[in-house]
């Protein structure tokens, strides 16, 4: 039986159901500003907040709960063991020590570090697999070593554009040995693709091994969240250079990183998300 369903009424279906987490990234990106503009901290943690009800909203439609859950604490365990480990013996990022700027720390790490890890790598995960066509809640064999490749390139992307701001004129960290990339190692980027890319490839085995329902979101909308709130988090790069005063070299060298990475990447998967075919439904059964 044919679905007397418009194209209008699919729309609207697709607005409503993501409403709650479009509603977050518009609170997200108005907070942008007045975080600039004051300086203050208290922004950022609303900042999070709302990226953390994109995250969960968007991974526990798609995976459910245990999922999400599962590469929250694998990311924690994993990131915190090996900022630990590097700030000790130099391996796997180098040298270097975080100052006080972050707050409170468990160890040497300080406690914001493991989720803003996570909340960025479920996005990168997401947006690598629409990338390979997979708009599935699980995993095919083909894609079990590409996918957390190109969104371990993806996370790496987001440091590329951080670390030296966050590093000089941020003080937020120290690296003892300088480095040729605005004073920061080389090492620090490969060492966060190898321990991004361990992150990755367990919870793409955990998805391998757990879900195999073929369940695919047929929702545009929906798919089209996980790069936005990625620009999201970019726009801080591209917004720093029109409100500090000191750094300028640092600040539009960012801003111009930014353009050519993060943000072409998250264009990119908008686009497409947008010549995928058959994303007019709600829900539907993979074929």
């Amino acid at each position: 039986m044919k679905s007397n369903i418009t194209l209008t009424e699919k729309l609207q279906n697709a607005w409503e159901s993501n409403l709650i987490l479009i509603l977050a990234i518009l609170i997200y990106l108005c907070l942008e500003v007045p975080k600039q503009h004051t300086g203050l901290n208290y922004y950022r943690i609303i900042q999070a907040v709302f990226m953390t009800i994109v995250v969960f909203g968007h991974g526990v439609k798609r995976y459910g709960w245990a999922a999400v859950i599962f590469l929250m604490l694998i990311t924690f365990g994993i990131t915190w063991t090996t900022e630990s480990v590097s700030i000790i013996t130099g391996f796997p990022f180098g040298n270097y020590a975080y100052s006080e700027h972050l707050g409170t720390k468990i160890g040497r790490v300080p406690w914001g570090i493991m989720p803003a890890y996570f909340l960025t790598a479920y996005l990168a995960w997401s947006i690598s697999t629409t990338f390979l066509n997979n708009y599935d809640n699980s995993i095919g064999k083909k894609d079990i070593l590409l996918t957390p490749v190109i969104a371990s390139f993806i996370m790496v992307m987001w440091d590329f554009c951080f670390d030296p701001i966050h590093a000089t004129a941020g003080g937020a960290w120290i690296w003892e040995d300088g480095g040729p990339f605005w004073g920061v190692p080389l090492s620090n980027y490969i060492g966060w693709f190898i321990t991004v890319y361990i992150i990755f490839q367990i919870f793409a085995l955990y998805i391998y091994l757990t879900i195999k329902t073929g369940f695919v979101i047929q929702n545009r909308i929906f798919w089209y969240i996980p790069p936005v709130m990625y620009m999201g988090i970019a726009l801080e790069f591209i917004l720093n250079p029109f409100f500090k005063s000191g750094n300028p070299d640092i600040y539009w060298s960012m801003f111009l990183g930014t353009i050519f990475t993060m943000i072409f990447t998250g264009l990119l998967n908008i686009i497409l998300v947008s010549r995928r075919q058959g994303l007019n439904k709600i829900n539907s059964p993979l074929k």
